[in-house]
């Protein structure tokens, strides 16, 4: 990830998106990302949704239902109250929907570069 947004600066983009390939953005999400980022936000992030034509519908509920208590968790864990030093409560975001402005993105040195643990057959 790191290494396109990096490509995609380096080449003029100024307000950078992505998605994995297994994640179905909403309608509408890359035109409220570049206003949100036009209008002053430095990060957009969208909601994730199961792709419809893998794992079926109980799949996709587990899913939701992972997504959800994720969610719930960050609301309760003591390191992301408020008194903590957060702006606002915990929200759930994700790398796997989001855009940034380059300025932001190069100012806090990009995304850390790691292997992926989706895919150990990179690893070898």
């Amino acid at each position: 990830m790191d290494t396109g947004f990096r490509y995609a600066i380096g080449h003029g983009a100024t307000l950078p998106a992505r998605t994995d390939a297994d994640c179905l953005p909403r309608p509408g999400r890359t035109a409220g990302a570049r206003d949100a980022l036009r209008y002053g936000a430095g990060l957009a992030c969208g909601g994730v949704d199961a792709r419809r034509d893998e794992h079926g519908p109980p799949g996709r509920a587990a899913f939701r239902a992972l997504v959800r208590a994720a969610t719930c968790f960050g609301r309760i864990r003591p390191a992301h109250h408020r008194r903590h030093g957060y702006l606002t409560p915990y929200r759930m975001h994700t790398g796997n929907n989001m855009a940034v402005t380059a300025a932001r993105y190069e100012a806090v040195g990009g995304m850390p570069r790691r292997p992926s643990p989706t895919d150990p057959s990179l690893h070898r």
